[in-house]
């Protein structure tokens, strides 16, 4: 008989790290039905909170990349939409 960790009481990797991020994306929020496939109809972006509240030198990368979801206007996520963060002159940190 199996019990605990050997019958599956733990996952190996968090889904972050998963390589096919949309089947990660999709389990995560099993009930979130298919993405709209066209940008052109995102109205507003979703921080996500796996990236926020990290810290790292100058000229580093984050551990974890910034992360935000577009979505349309019936809250659904939307897929392809390219999104730029851009540092300030001055402003040492990105804030929501």
């Amino acid at each position: 008989m199996l019990s605990g960790m050997i019958a599956g009481g733990m996952t190996s990797a968090k889904y972050q790290d998963w390589k096919d991020q949309d089947l990660a994306n999709t389990l995560n929020e099993p009930s979130s039905g298919l993405p709209n496939t066209n940008p052109a109809e995102a109205v507003k972006l979703v921080r996500v909170k796996a990236g926020d509240y990290q810290d790292s030198e100058v000229g580093k990368q984050l551990p974890i990349p910034l992360q935000v979801q577009a979505q349309d206007k019936m809250g659904k996520p939307v897929k392809g939409v390219k999104i730029t963060f851009t540092v300030i002159t001055g402003v040492d940190s990105f804030l929501h």
